[in-house]
């Protein structure tokens, strides 16, 4: 987690005359473009949605001497780093919800290879890894998110895995949270081997293909470099030396999507787990992923994948993302009904603000 949210409520106005609607108080092309110039951005890519229909969706560039709007595929897929995690709890709960996984179950029940330096190894849960209460640090190695080491074949996933034998934990499991990516990527393994499909086939067939989102994929090499928009970092931005891409932290967060995929997602999540037809969960284990249950003492409380914050009217459903070259940042609000996301190929910008700023202007 990178964002502590400071979402200034009070902005989602709701004095709209016209009831079951939403609409912007300003013009939001100028609002993006305005932005990204005074803060040196290279690109942000901005989905706003109101229960199932699409209120904006669009990439904003910042040109050689001012902003340009730009709805081509050039340059319109990002890494949206930690933000991906949801998609994999999601997927944990339909196979939880077809009776193959049990979340109090441990891990060594699905994966008996999985080892860590613990004497407490077998107790870790699957649910601990969704609610990062596992003791597993954040990352395997410090130099994990630095990708001098890559892994792209087939065998990446599981030969990490396989390879966590020396991690100490930092905690018992379930005595108290701890944000680990680590967590994520032993889940990643459990859904290869418990549907006997690799990790990114099952989330495609199984999540991203019912749901349309037609450009959203773990495999990087589904898509043309001219589609990705480039990682950056610094100010003055500069692209970074390395991309942030291995096969070995893909349920973590590599995925590489669209704004307009994303939107779908978003709808499915304020719909309470449904997009049009598809409707892979019931009402009561969809719940459970936004569920408050652990303090994080930071971040309002986590669900199953989920961070969570109590507002007066409902609550408030997030993740954010930070990567090399990457930051992004999405927001449900289960009232009134309303999802905002930022994406940026900036590491250094701050998702927070210019989602506020959208936040302000959104009148319902």
């Amino acid at each position: 987690m990178r964002y502590l949210l400071v979402i200034i409520l009070s902005g989602l106005c709701s004095n709209n005359p016209v009831k079951g609607q939403a609409k912007f108080t300003q013009n939001i092309d100028s609002l993006i473009r305005q932005y990204i110039a005074d803060n040196n951005i290279p690109s942000v890519a901005v989905g706003v949605v109101y229960r199932d229909s699409v209120l904006y969706g669009k990439r904003t560039v910042k040109g050689d001497d001012s902003g340009s709007l730009v709805d081509a595929k050039e340059k319109s897929i990002y890494n949206i780093a930690s933000v991906a995690k949801p998609f994999v709890a999601t997927a944990i709960m339909i196979l939880n919800q077809q009776g193959k996984i049990d979340i109090k179950a441990p891990v060594v029940e699905y994966l008996p290879y999985f080892t860590v330096n613990s004497k407490f190894n077998d107790q870790i849960t699957i649910e601990h890894l969704l609610t990062h209460t596992s003791g597993l640090p954040s990352v395997s190695s410090p130099d994990d998110y630095e990708y001098e080491n890559v892994d792209l074949t087939d065998d990446a996933l599981e030969n990490h895995i396989k390879s966590l034998s020396d991690l100490e934990l930092n905690a018992k499991p379930g005595k108290k949270y701890g944000y680990s990516n680590v967590g994520f990527e032993v889940l990643g393994e459990v859904i290869a081997k418990v549907t006997h499909t690799p990790f990114e086939e099952y989330m495609n067939t199984n999540l991203f293909q019912p749901l349309g989102m037609t450009r959203t994929s773990y495999i990087l090499s589904d898509f043309s470099e001219s589609e990705i928009a480039q990682p950056y970092a610094d100010h003055p931005y500069k692209k970074t030396e390395r991309f942030p891409y291995n096969r070995q932290f893909s349920p973590s967060g590599n995925l590489f999507t669209s704004i307009e995929d994303m939107n779908r997602w978003m709808i499915f999540n304020l719909k309470d787990g449904q997009y049009q037809d598809f409707e892979p969960l019931s009402s009561s284990i969809y719940a459970l992923l936004t569920t408050p249950r652990i303090d994080t003492k930071e971040d309002g409380f986590i669900g199953l994948g989920w961070f969570t914050k109590s507002l007066s009217n409902g609550k408030m459903v997030f993740h954010d993302g930070l990567d090399l070259g990457y930051s992004s940042l999405m927001v449900l609000f289960t009232e009134p009904k309303i999802g905002i996301l930022i994406l940026s190929n900036h590491q250094e910008m701050d998702c927070n603000e210019l989602l506020n700023k959208v936040a302000r202007a959104i009148k319902y």
